[in-house]
């Protein structure tokens, strides 16, 4: 990558207008910039079990990544070292009737691209954007402020606690509707002068009637 194409820290505010995402940060979107840099566009996996972005999802993490890139498809740049800033800019000089935007993101508008075409793509876009090894490897990932990643597991586990909570509370209202039904009709039985089932006695060698051994062998019934 060319060296007046990598975008300085002290000029990217003004140039790299990105929209945030809901529930994103600056701070953790310069964490996923650098994730990015270092670790590769795409590699959402390893991004989670390094810790620095606790509470996010894959979802999250790719919908944030298609607005720093400024486009939505980003198959043609999964596993590249590259600098989000330069292709962003790029696609942000892109003016036309054929380009259409939705939250500052290109919007695919063409056919499906083939393997063979998004590899050629990929092999371009690393000679365009790639940066060298010795540069992502020395980049850093901030570490989170540890009362914020704990919040986020927090309102991780409220948010889980809460799901399960409204599925028990569905299966509540759905038993008692059940019961509801059948006791109206018990009722309609009971009021037209029919007789309700006598529900069958427990079967002698059933659980009810715990069995012990007797010292010479015999089963006897025990209180």
């Amino acid at each position: 990558m060319d060296a007046s194409r990598f975008v300085k820290s002290a000029e990217s505010r003004s140039l790299w207008n990105y929209t945030l995402s809901p529930g994103w940060t600056d701070a953790e979107v310069d964490i996923l910039t650098k994730c990015m840099m270092k670790y590769g566009v795409g590699n959402w996996s390893l991004y989670k079990k390094l810790g620095v972005l606790p509470g996010k999802t894959t979802a999250q993490l790719n919908t944030q990544t298609q607005r720093l890139l400024g486009q939505q498809s980003t198959a043609a740049f999964t596993g590249l070292h590259i600098d989000p800033k330069a292709v962003f800019m790029d696609n942000a000089l892109k003016q036309g009737e054929q380009y259409v935007r939705k939250s500052g993101v290109l919007i695919n508008t063409g056919g499906r691209l083939t393997r063979e075409e998004i590899e050629a793509l990929r092999q371009q876009n690393m000679e365009k954007y790639g940066i060298k090894k010795e540069v992502y490897d020395a980049i850093t990932i901030p570490t989170p402020n540890d009362d914020a990643a704990l919040l986020a597991q927090i309102e991780d586990i409220q948010a889980h606690n809460y799901l399960v909570d409204a599925k028990i509370e569905v299966k509540r209202k759905e038993l008692e509707a059940k019961m509801a039904r059948v006791q109206r009709i018990r009722d309609l039985i009971v009021a037209k002068g029919g007789t309700l089932p006598t529900p069958p006695a427990p079967a002698e060698d059933g659980p009810a009637a715990k069995r012990t051994k007797t010292l010479d062998g015999n089963a006897a019934a025990s209180s």
